[in-house]
């Protein structure tokens, strides 16, 4: 039978023992927690004139890089992106600078049947959205990466028209303008905080997801990624927030 001191030893070593995962797993919880991507969002008295051109008041804000998600291997020059944002009392502002080097879009379906058809036989003739260059904007609810959700947009590349993300309604109270330069391009959107059921008060948070996609040409299959390049993601996982200050 051991004697009480060195009971009480070994005790004290499992009691140091317990505190000290205690500790490493409250320091990661912690380095997690207050590693999420914040964005502070400035409040704009003059709104920006949508045309994909970025004017002098883009200038109150500064750039945010969109980091790559995956482990593909591809330069800047391949894929590399940044964003800004600005607000109103009733608009979000977007400017988004992607650099590609290889820019793409297939048409569009013209229907929902078509769509359908698409899907499961693809072909180089006509692409479901997100299977193009695009840029995908997500807010608030879990439920706004579903297909068909109210609170996720898709901006296709070389194409003036919103769409819900993995479907092709149009969602016209957005605006969207585009400019190509050599290696890239610019989108500037317009986005109404009615679609979001949002009052833009001071302070409040809203979780938010920013995703490039990047395909090169290749036909893609269902229910997968483009297979070129990939994607780059800013607040993957429900961690970006976007805070509105003035």
């Amino acid at each position: 039978m051991l004697p009480i001191k060195k009971i009480k030893f070994f005790i004290r070593k499992a009691n140091i023992v317990v505190l000290l995962v205690l500790l490493a797993i409250v320091a990661v919880f912690s380095f997690f927690y207050n590693n999420k991507a914040k964005l502070e969002v400035k409040k704009v008295r003059i709104s920006p004139l949508i045309d994909g051109i970025q004017d002098d008041l883009w200038n109150e804000t500064n750039w945010t890089m969109i980091e790559r998600s995956n482990i593909a291997k591809f330069g800047k020059s391949d894929l590399s992106a940044r964003f800004k944002v600005l607000y109103d009392n009733n608009n979000f502002y977007f400017l988004f600078d992607v650099t590609d080097d290889i820019r793409y879009r297939r048409p569009l379906p013209k229907s929902a049947l078509e769509a359908r058809y698409n899907f499961f036989c693809p072909t180089k003739d006509v692409e479901w959205p997100d299977k193009n260059d695009c840029i995908i904007v997500s807010f608030d609810t879990e439920k706004a990466h579903e297909v068909g959700s109210d609170r996720s947009f898709m901006f296709v590349y070389d194409y003036d028209v919103v769409t819900k993300a993995g479907t092709i309604d149009i969602i016209k109270e957005i605006r969207l303008r585009q400019k190509k330069y050599q290696g890239g391009y610019i989108m500037e959107i317009s986005m109404p905080f009615k679609l979001l059921d949002l009052t833009p008060d001071r302070g409040i948070s809203v979780i938010s997801k920013v995703t490039v996609i990047d395909n090169d040409g290749n036909i893609i299959l269902p229910y997968t990624m483009p297979r070129s390049s990939g994607f780059l993601t800013w607040g993957n996982k429900g961690t970006g927030r976007f805070v509105l200050i003035d």
